[in-house]
């Protein structure tokens, strides 16, 4: 009896150890990995930082996290496993893995709240990134919109400028066709008063000859004359007046057709001199209007090319802004990105923790609530249910779940999967 007293396992089924001393035995590696993961929490800041080492220490908090959940649900597997063949011992199995649970859930909810912390943070931080990289692409579409319109602006003026040119060649090569036409008729008169003086001069030479036989011809006759002249002197001076009187005939007749040569001569002269100086006024005409077109197809190449130039830089400048643009909606639309994307970030073991969004309710004041809103879910003792059936058959807006006495927010915690 003593010796039972003082050994109180010196009995029959006394070789079984203590289920504390047991469970520590048959459970020693997860036991260690608690008690280890029970001091991890001065290993992490209490307030994350932000940007890439931030990323980092994030990643591993996330990775810890998820291990202590895990070992947390390892335990818990555990209890129950332990509780069913020791039904008697349900008690003592629940607290030995109750203690130790209990030590651990504070620093899984001190470092959730930590993680959730620099989640919204982070969230924060990288909707203001993207939102202030998709202005700045809008500021730079609206640039580049602004060059293409410019551009545009250019093309139409080259455009403008070359039909201008275009106008003022088909002028100056109308002018100039117009000059070298006139310039032929001026050389065609030209050359009819040339002939015309040929043909007076031959008229002039011939009327001359003519006189030269006729004179002969009164030369031989007065002579004729002048033999018959002793037979008959009435006669002799009778034909000598009339000799002189056709003489003097004659002679007026020279002198008049010389006068009526002389200026037709002068006439076709001055004629001559006034054609070919209008005819070099119109050569000289007709070259400056080449001139003047070889200049205008110049200008009109230089304005064409201009105008390709412009049109170029307006294809250009406007597929840059539609470019930008583009990258300016894509921004928007990552600025739009949920909660969960923004904060997602990984651990090297795995982890991957993001800020999940959900609503959520809490009763400001009973008396305040719309019971009929409610009645057909309520039960005094599930109002909360009740409330959060109502809040699920609501649309997810703000502006939706508005209730007196309620107040809907957005709850966010950190998931660890």
């Amino acid at each position: 009896m003593n010796a039972i007293a003082e050994n109180p396992r010196a009995q029959i089924g006394g070789n079984n150890p203590p289920i504390p001393e047991r469970l520590a035995v048959d459970h020693k590696d997860l036991i260690e990995k608690m008690d280890k993961l029970t001091t991890v929490l001065p290993l992490f800041p209490a307030i994350l930082p932000p940007g890439p080492e931030g990323d980092v220490i994030a990643g591993d908090a996330s990775d810890t996290l998820k291990q202590i959940k895990t070992v947390i649900k390892t335990a818990t597997a555990m209890d129950k496993m332990e509780q069913e063949p020791l039904k008697a011992d349900l008690k003592v199995i629940h607290n030995f893995f109750e203690i130790r649970k209990e030590k651990l859930e504070p620093v899984a909810a001190e470092l959730q709240a930590r993680l959730e912390k620099r989640a919204e943070e982070k969230v924060a931080i990288e909707r203001r990134e993207r939102e202030e990289r998709a202005e700045q692409e809008r500021l730079e579409a609206a640039r580049k919109l602004q060059e293409a319109e410019a551009a545009e602006r250019r093309e139409r003026e080259a455009r403008e400028a070359r039909e201008a040119e275009e106008r003022k060649e088909r002028e100056a090569k109308e002018r100039k066709e117009q000059a070298l036409r006139e310039a032929r008729e001026a050389e065609e008169r030209a050359e009819a008063a040339r002939l015309e003086r040929i043909r007076l001069d031959k008229e002039a030479k011939e009327r001359k000859e003519r006189e030269e036989r006729e004179a002969e011809e009164r030369r031989i006759r007065q002579k004729q004359e002048d033999e018959a002249r002793a037979a008959d002197e009435a006669a002799a001076e009778e034909r000598r007046k009339q000799r002189e009187a056709e003489e003097a005939i004659a002679k007026e007749k020279r002198e008049k057709e010389q006068r009526e040569h002389d200026e037709q001569m002068a006439v076709l002269k001055k004629k001559r001199e006034d054609e070919e100086a209008e005819a070099k006024r119109l050569r000289d005409k007709a070259a400056k209007e080449r001139q003047e077109q070889n200049e205008a197809a110049e200008r009109a190449a230089a304005a064409k090319k201009d105008e390709k130039v412009a049109g170029k830089d307006f294809n250009q400048a406007y597929e840059g802004a539609e470019r930008s643009e583009k990258r300016a909606d894509k921004l928007d639309r990552a600025a739009e990105a949920g909660d969960a994307e923004l904060s997602r970030g990984r651990g090297e073991l795995g982890s991957v923790a993001s800020l999940a969004s959900r609503w959520t309710f809490e009763v400001e004041d009973y008396s305040k609530l719309d019971i009929r809103a409610l009645f057909p879910h309520i039960n005094r003792d599930a109002v909360d249910a009740a409330i959060f059936k109502w809040m699920q058959l609501t649309p997810a807006t703000s502006e939706a779940r508005q209730m007196p006495g309620v107040r809907f927010f957005i709850d966010k915690s950190i998931r660890v999967a």
